[in-house]
């Protein structure tokens, strides 16, 4: 797995949950639809939201205890070389 593929894969899960976001607010802003009828948009988003910020929280653990990521200049030390 390479950088490019970790962060490939963060920014697919960040633009869900922007996207459930969004969906809310575009709910709640619908002038069109009646309360009622807002109730059950808000609570399916509501679970993508939880879904996705879980899914994004989840990834950057998984990465901050399972990756190591050179910093600028650094190399990877290989453990024969110690």
């Amino acid at each position: 797995m390479n950088l490019k593929t970790l962060d490939i894969v963060r920014n697919e899960l960040l633009q869900q949950k922007i996207k459930a976001e969004a969906n809310i607010e575009h709910i709640l802003m619908d002038k069109e639809l009646y309360p009622e009828n807002k109730v059950p948009k808000i609570i399916e988003e509501l679970g993508k939201l939880k879904d996705s910020s879980l899914k994004v929280n989840f990834w950057e653990d998984f990465i901050n205890n399972n990756i190591i990521i050179p910093k600028n200049g650094e190399e990877l030390k290989n453990k024969n070389d110690e």
